[in-house]
């Protein structure tokens, strides 16, 4: 093929960038779809919204997948499922609409920065076009013709960082709970055996050494104990052991997807309650903090129900700061939630489980912020 043709091929087709780093970290299809959120939040065309100081874009996932034209819409799902577990996009539905149910996605450029520090001579955060917040939700129509620049640090992982990484000199303060005896690999994996007691026990590849690093790192602070206590979680249930469905039985691999421990932290699939000696602390200061309010029994009893029937976490996030009102004769009760986004998060992902285990009727309410 002659030059000058090869440069008119180029030139009307699309560019897609991949920066290896993140898609060592989050994998390919993610780290594309990543890469073109960024570059349409970096846009100066007049594309989203403006909420405050941060700009906001949507775009469907059929819409997403032909943008790419690489990718399904199964993957562009799985692709922000991932982003999301990686706290590296914020999601929520700004329509003033109460029946207009569209996401808008924003980049956590903090995050980002926390995960791969970029090279000092570069900006991380976009320029934000003059875009006003007062008039209509405006749709992402078109699709560019070239990607923007790259923004992730190039600096190669050190391969022995995989064995231990307390060797390397951009190792986490954290990492004092690790035993340094042996590489915190083999001790997961010590960990994972001694409790799940799989039929085969479970060695290391280099596969599920670069997960095991993620896992630790973003998902358990670096905690082995942290650790011990999601092995002891995935243990209580009877389905993920293969008491109710024989021949089948959780293997490491699969509880090191970020997806499947954010579902044991929010006690999917039978998980039964058990309190780690940290979390017993923070339960109790959170009780305390219940019983010396000035509440009305009724509704210190439901708010103690609740952080039982969800844990920790989940309440501190969502339900601490809301009010709760208890009705006469105890079978219903009402969730006043903070904003918006408060009260659909509560009303899709909490309130059938706890109609399920408090046996009460549950009422989410909320709009605009409550004072």
């Amino acid at each position: 093929m002659r030059p000058e043709k090869t440069r008119v091929l180029l030139e009307q087709d699309k560019c897609l960038i991949l920066q290896p780093e993140l898609v060592k970290l989050i994998g390919k299809s993610a780290a594309l779809l990543f890469q073109q959120m960024h570059y349409w939040i970096s846009s100066k065309e007049n594309i989203g919204i403006v909420r405050n100081g941060q700009k906001w874009i949507y775009n469907s996932y059929e819409s997403w997948a032909r943008d790419l034209q690489t990718v399904s819409k199964s993957t562009i799902n799985r692709s922000i499922r991932i982003l999301r577990d990686f706290d590296l996009i914020l999601v929520e539905k700004l329509s003033h609409h109460k029946s207009n149910r569209t996401n808008w996605y924003t980049i956590n450029y903090k995050k980002l920065e926390q995960l791969l520090p970029p090279p000092p001579s570069k900006e991380i955060s976009p320029p934000l076009s003059p875009l006003s917040s007062k008039g209509k939700d405006q749709p992402k129509t078109s699709r560019p013709s070239t990607q923007n620049e790259s923004f992730y640090n190039t600096e190669k992982t050190n391969k022995k960082d995989l064995i231990n990484p307390n060797t390397s000199k951009n190792s986490d303060e954290k990492s004092s709970n690790l035993n340094l005896k042996k590489p915190f690999t083999q001790q997961m994996v010590d960990i994972w055996n001694d409790v799940i007691q799989p039929e085969v026990q479970t060695g290391l590849t280099k596969n599920r050494c670069k997960m095991m690093i993620a896992a630790l790192k973003y998902k358990f602070d670096n905690c082995l104990q942290k650790w011990k206590h999601y092995c002891l979680q995935i243990a209580s249930s009877d389905f993920l052991m293969g008491k109710i469905n024989s021949g089948f039985k959780i293997g490491i691999d699969g509880a090191l997807k970020f997806d499947f421990i954010r579902k044991i932290f929010e006690k999917n699939f039978g998980i039964k309650n058990i309190i780690s000696p940290s979390k017993k602390e923070d339960m109790d200061s959170i009780l305390r903090d219940i019983d010396n309010s000035s509440l009305s029994c009724e509704v210190k009893n439901l708010k103690r129900e609740i952080l039982h029937a969800l844990g920790e976490t989940i309440y501190q996030h969502w339900f601490k700061d809301c009010a709760i009102v208890a009705s006469s004769d105890d079978k219903t009760f009402t969730v006043l939630a903070k904003n918006r986004f408060y009260r659909d998060t509560i009303e899709n992902n909490y309130k059938a489980r706890l109609e399920t285990i408090l046996k009460k009727r549950t009422v989410i309410i909320g709009g605009e912020r409550l004072e």
